[in-house]
């Protein structure tokens, strides 16, 4: 299960950066589906989470752990900028955009 969550999110991640050569609603519900993916992503490994405590790690260690969290929080600030600038998918749930720009 780990496996196929993971090919299918590096396959949707491919779509989504494709922007150019497809439709705002495509990029935005590939998007949406790669999050939930990625929160499922996040379930099936848990324990990942409980270990970032964990002492005696060698300078290797540290180097994936810094970059797994890097890449966490650029995938949050992506998705939390993908659902603020929504023009389709989240934009008659939210109505932010226009709030602000006001």
């Amino acid at each position: 299960m780990r496996k196929f969550v993971d090919i299918v999110m590096a396959v949707l991640m491919i779509g989504v950066m494709s922007y150019q050569a497809a439709e705002n609603l495509f990029h935005e519900a590939l998007g949406t589906v790669l999050f939930l993916l990625f929160i499922i992503h996040d379930i099936l490994n848990r324990k990942w989470y409980g270990s970032i405590g964990k002492r005696g790690r060698n300078s290797y260690q540290k180097m994936i752990l810094a970059v797994n969290l890097m890449t966490l929080i650029c995938i949050l600030a992506a998705t939390g900028t993908g659902i603020y600038l929504s023009q389709t998918v989240f934009a008659p749930l939210l109505g932010m955009r226009e709030a602000y720009l006001v």
